[in-house]
């Protein structure tokens, strides 16, 4: 008796998986989350800079030349994902900031030399109290000796 049994089980074991297996083929395979972008930003999401608020899709207007403690971030973090998605190159002139949109471009300025670079905001921090802008190490070698690892830099919005 056992015999008998044993075949209409495995048949039905077979039926089970097949009819499961055509629906899963029939089912559509889920794709990449669709997400909405505006020139590299999240929309909607919104940020407080000083007095100004604005959106992240926003450009933020009348920003005034501000003075900020900027320090720099290199080699141990090249390779790993930023904010904004792209992988961080100690050798690009970027910078990361915690309220500004992801893709603001910065003018920074070292008032000690008056030496300038030109970064784009593509990540967020510093993570450190006090501290308001982290520059890529090209961008901080560009205008102070990388050993000040601190310094007081002047930062002015420049139009993207």
């Amino acid at each position: 008796m056992l015999r008998r049994i044993q075949p209409n089980y495995r048949r039905g074991i077979k039926l089970a998986f097949l009819l499961l297996a055509s629906i899963a083929l029939t089912m559509p395979l889920p794709g990449p989350v669709p997400r909405p972008v505006t020139d590299g930003l999240v929309p909607e999401r919104e940020f407080d800079h000083g007095r100004q608020h604005y959106l992240s899709g926003e450009r933020p207007t009348g920003f005034p030349t501000e003075a900020m403690v900027a320090s720099w971030y290199g080699e141990e973090f090249g390779g790993l994902q930023t904010a904004s998605g792209e992988i961080f190159d100690p050798e690009l002139f970027t910078a990361a900031h915690k309220t500004l949109p992801l893709g603001t471009r910065l003018q920074v300025e070292n008032p000690d030399n008056q030496m300038r670079v030109e970064v784009t905001v593509n990540d967020r921090g510093p993570f450190i109290e006090g501290r308001d802008l982290d520059l890529s190490a090209r961008a901080f070698r560009s205008i102070a000796n990388p050993n000040q690892g601190v310094i007081q830099v002047n930062v002015t919005l420049l139009a993207n």
